[in-house]
């Protein structure tokens, strides 16, 4: 039998290596783009989007090592109360970013209005103004109250303060639920306007010969991938906070709660899973090298400005109908 101080560190070590591990995929991924497109990733949208999206979820996963100090603390000072507005700041923000990639694609390859660079670009900064100022919202309102401190395993809302359960919801499970419902629709769009244009032999939308279009539907099919893990992710962590309105029993939170702290903060990690999922990305990381071992050794610069994208690229978030020049 466990006794409270044991489940506390079980808790508080499973917090912080998945957060540790997490932040260890995001930092990973955004050297490999740095790297890898350095020269082009202003040119290239998905990209950047995706950077933007595991850029938030690694400053998450970073924050969950401070569960480690936060834990063990009674009273709330400025280390707790820090956890708990930048978990709250980078969670929201990881939400509305999976909206905007949702709506991104939406408008790129079922309305085909985001085609050129000046609309991909007001667009964007539309996007990260609406991220950070709705993010910022969501993160004041908890002040409201005085609501952030200890709440429980980590420093959060605390729901034992009057206006606690009403700040949970409402400014963190609500804009989750949302999200992940707009995600799964407008994937679902996307996902169905692909197969149905790509589906009809000798039919063409874009202007591809069939090769190229064959690549394109391999890589859309990882699209999906990334509103499921979503939706995977914030399944157990959904179910703990409504099974606590109606289950009490203190063994049952205690399980409920070292499962949720082991899943939540991965979903970093597993978007890069996702992501390099694609064995095309294991090429790409070959042919990168050896380009940078051309460039470091024979000074011998390609000039990649000269070919397609799906020369040497495939990402599989990149949309339909983009212009990259």
């Amino acid at each position: 039998m466990m006794t409270p101080d044991m489940w506390k560190t079980a808790i508080a070590l499973a917090r912080a290596c998945s957060g540790f591990l997490s932040a260890l995929a995001c930092f990973s991924f955004l050297i490999y783009v740095i790297v890898v497109f350095r020269r082009r990733f202003f040119k290239l949208p998905s990209v950047r989007f995706l950077s933007y999206l595991q850029t938030f979820l690694l400053f998450a996963s970073l924050n969950h090592l401070l569960t480690l100090y936060t834990a063990y603390k009674t009273d709330q000072d400025w280390v707790c109360i820090f956890q708990a507005v930048c978990n709250q700041f980078f969670s929201v923000g990881f939400f509305i970013w999976s909206v905007v990639i949702a709506i991104f694609l939406f408008s790129s390859i079922v309305l085909r209005k985001l085609t050129r660079k000046k609309s991909v670009l007001l667009f964007e900064g539309c996007s990260i103004t609406i991220v950070f100022l709705v993010s910022g919202l969501l993160t004041g309102l908890p002040f409201i109250g005085s609501t952030y401190g200890n709440s429980g395993k980590w420093c959060w809302i605390d729901q034992n303060k009057p206006m606690g359960v009403t700040w949970t919801y409402g400014a963190f499970y609500g804009p989750l639920w949302i999200s992940i419902i707009l995600v799964l629709v407008l994937y679902m769009i996307v996902l169905a306007k692909v197969c149905r244009n790509f589906g009809k032999v000798g039919m063409s939308t874009i202007g591809d010969d069939d090769h190229r279009k064959g690549k394109r539907i391999k890589a859309y099919s990882k699209l999906m991938g990334y509103p499921i893990m979503m939706v995977l992710i914030y399944i157990i962590p959904t179910f703990h906070r409504i099974s606590n309105f109606f289950i009490t029993d203190t063994d049952y939170s205690n399980y409920m709660s070292l499962i949720h702290t082991i899943i939540s903060p991965l979903v970093g990690f597993f978007n890069v899973l996702i992501y390099f999922s694609n064995p095309i990305e294991g090429k790409n990381i070959a042919l990168s090298c050896v380009q940078c071992w051309k460039n470091c050794c024979q000074k011998n610069h390609h000039d990649r400005n000269n070919h397609e994208d799906w020369d040497y690229y495939q990402a599989s978030m990149k949309p339909i109908g983009i212009l990259d020049d």
